[in-house]
């Protein structure tokens, strides 16, 4: 079952033990990540944030390369 396979995904997010970054595209620009979904991940990793990077959209690590590394 596809969704049980997702809500499985999902709970999981809170076993992550280290501060992280949800990173998301700016989504008039495509991205994937909608700025709802960015949000509920960051309330299920515990110590999380999410940024947005200007001019992204599904593929930030090529579409702003600088703004990704920094």
């Amino acid at each position: 079952n596809l969704a049980a396979g997702r809500v499985e995904r999902l709970a999981s997010l809170a076993t992550i033990a280290t501060p992280a970054l949800v990173l998301r595209g700016e989504p008039e620009l495509g991205s994937m990540t909608a700025p709802a979904d960015a949000g509920r991940f960051d309330l299920l990793i515990p110590g999380s944030r999410v940024a947005a990077i200007p001019g992204a959209g599904h593929n930030l690590h090529r579409e702003q390369p600088e703004r990704f590394l920094a």
